[in-house]
This record gives C-alpha cells, structure tokens and sequence, in this order.
C-alpha cells in the first residue's frame, strides 16, 4: 500500500491493519482546495480514538472520524478541503500526508506522499478539420474550450496567424464558463494567400484565462503538392523514355499497361498522405507490379533564384525540361516552372514527395501552385 507507520509498522502489524491513502481531486487547479481519504481495513473491529492529520506542516481538520473499523470491512477517514500550498500550473505537488490514531490503546502515526498534478483552469484543444492536409488554400479548424476550474473564468484567445493569412469570423475571442466541465467550441476558417508555396505550415493560438498567458495552442497544416498524373505505364527499356517525357500534351491519350489508353487525372485529397507526398498506390491500386506513372505540376514565381529540389520516390525527373543535378540544384526562373516525374513501384511502397527549398535549406516562400490556373497551354 505505500504507506508506513513511524512506529516500524508494529502497530499496524500487530492489528492486521491495511491502510491506503489518497487526495481528492487527484487534478487541481491553482488555488483549488483538496481532500485526504485514508481507507482502513482490519479483519477484526478495533477501537479508534484521538484522530488527527497533517498536510504538508500544516495540521488538517477531520469530518467525524470513526470510533471503531469493523471486522472485515473498510472505513475512510477523510479530511475538510484545505488549500495546497505554493501550487503552479504544470507543477507537481507530493506533500507528507500523515495520519495519527490510537487502536486498541496503542498510538501510532501514517505517513505517505501522494502526487497531485496542478493543471490549468482551462483545457484546449485544437483540431484541423479532416486531418492536417488543406484543400487548395482553405481549411477549417475546430477549437474547444473547456473550463476546469471550480470558480467562474474569463478568457481570450488569439490567433497568431501571420498577417496575410485570412481568419474568419475573427482573430480573438473572448469567453466566459461559470462552471468545471463547461465548454466553448469555435470554428475557425483560415485562408492561405494563393502564392503560398506547398508545405507544411503551423497556426498557433495563445489561450490566456482572467489576464493571465496560460499557453499556446499549435495544428499543423499541410499544403501540398498538386499534381495531374498519367498511368499506369508498363517500365520501359533502359534509356527509353515513357510517351509524357517525349512532351507534355494534357490532352492527349496514351497506351498504358496491357495496351490500355490511359488519360491525364487529377488526384482527389484522398491520394495524398499526411506529409503532403503523393499515395500511388492509393490512386492507381489497379496496376500490376511493377508499373510506372509520370507526374506534373507548375509552380510560378514572382521573382527568379536558385533552390535545391528533393524528390522521394522518383526514378527520373526533369526541372523546366532539364535534368536535375546530383545535389538537386535547380535554377527558379520568373513565371511558371515546370516538374515532370517518372515514379516506379517498388517493393517498399510507392509514394512521391517533393522538398524544394533555397540554397539555405529554408523554404521556399512564395511559389503559386494553383493548377487550376497554371495548366493553360499544357
């Protein structure tokens, strides 16, 4: 049970005594007051008297203390609510609790240290709608408060979007819970710039609760990729190209596996995974291994510059037309840029990912990927 008697466990060994002890409730905000329940058991009735009990240093009151603990069955000694002392949110506080009694005559004392976790008053969660991938450049999110305090709270919350993202209905809000286990629940729609370059992204909302910062609330969001694809096509021969690497004609059909004529398709949400990489598998689960399909996207820059592409899951691609260096050097010209990728399946999944950042490592800010737009004249 954890727990001792001061006197070498004598007294409670020589009366066959079980003891447990806990606080109440085992989650407290600052400020909140807790309770200490000892539940004892012995196999036979034995006589109590002279009941008292600390927390920490300070001496606790007890409700009504019991005059005998029946045989066979258990009795809760317990405390009145007292505060529990220099307790911070996120802290956890482990106070002496001891409990002195006479049995039967024979004084002794319980001593044991129960954890208790401070929490804050307020409990949040923010949830992206649909999992974290966005579609185009919107997506929603799902906010919910909850109050956990036993007094009133009042808080605000503000969303730390940078400012050329669009947040609706607004980018703070205030609140107010009368009462624990109440909730407030928020739908935000947040809107990216439409030269936004894919990747991944992170809103951020600070939470504060009666004046005070309790914390910062973070979803991750992904942008990406967008692509048409065109496949399944049976490998070809080793330095053959595949008909979409010989020019790009959105329009044309082209004979793919087992002679069949195959069409360009735009890949639903549903085909990417949750870092934004293209699922093949997902969106041709038809094909029979092994199986190649070329890919294409535009990405237009406002201005010209020179980055480094990664590509995962790539056996050939071509940057504007041109082959891509060993280090992945590209040069970003003005206007639209174009990416074609021949992906093959493999063994160990079939997926396609792009990482295309500055010759610093960081991304790439401003890169429109809205095919919708850029696929004129393709």
């Amino acid at each position: 049970d954890g727990l001792r008697a001061r006197q070498g466990d004598l007294v409670l060994q020589s009366l066959g005594v079980q003891a447990a002890a806990e606080v109440e409730p085992v989650e407290a905000v600052p400020g909140q007051r807790v309770a200490v329940v000892w539940c004892l058991s012995a196999p036979r009735t034995l006589r109590t008297e002279a009941w008292w009990a600390r927390l920490g240093e300070a001496r606790v009151e007890l409700q009504t203390p019991p005059a005998a603990i029946p045989a066979s069955a258990s009795v809760g000694v317990r405390t009145v609510y007292v505060p529990l002392p220099g307790a911070g949110a996120g802290t956890v506080r482990a106070p002496w609790l001891r409990l002195g009694f006479t049995l039967e005559g024979s004084a002794g004392e319980i001593e044991d240290r129960v954890p208790v976790r401070i929490v804050a008053p307020l409990q949040a969660c923010l949830t992206p709608l649909d999992g974290a991938l966005m579609h185009g450049d919107a997506k929603s999110l799902d906010l919910v408060v909850t109050s956990r305090s036993i007094a009133p709270v009042a808080g605000e919350i503000r969303v730390l979007a940078t400012s050329d993202w669009s947040v609706s209905p607004a980018r703070s809000f205030r609140f107010e819970m009368r009462r624990p286990g109440q909730n407030v629940r928020q739908r935000l729609e947040l809107r990216l710039p439409p030269s936004t370059s894919p990747g991944t992204y992170e809103i951020a909302l600070q939470l504060a609760a009666d004046g005070e910062p309790l914390g910062t609330l973070r979803a991750r969001l992904v942008k990406p990729l967008q692509w048409v694809t065109v496949g399944p096509f049976a490998p070809p021969r080793r330095g053959a190209l595949l008909a979409p690497e010989s020019g790009i004609d959105l329009q044309s059909r082209a004979t793919g596996q087992h002679g069949a004529q195959i069409a360009w398709v735009v890949p639903v949400l549903d085909c990417y995974d949750a870092d934004g990489a293209l699922d093949l598998e997902a969106l041709y689960p038809e094909a029979a291994a092994p199986a190649c399909v070329c890919a294409f996207t535009v990405l237009e820059s406002a201005e010209m510059g020179r980055g480094r592409l990664r590509l995962e899951g790539s056996d050939r691609g071509r940057w504007n037309g041109r082959a891509i260096g060993p280090d992945g050097a590209v040069r970003v010209e003005r206007g639209r840029n174009t990416l074609l990728v021949r992906s093959c399946s493999g063994a160990t999944g079939w997926r396609l990912g792009v990482d295309l950042r500055d010759e610093r490592g960081e991304p790439l800010p401003l890169l429109a990927n809205d095919l919708s737009r850029l696929l004129d004249g393709f």
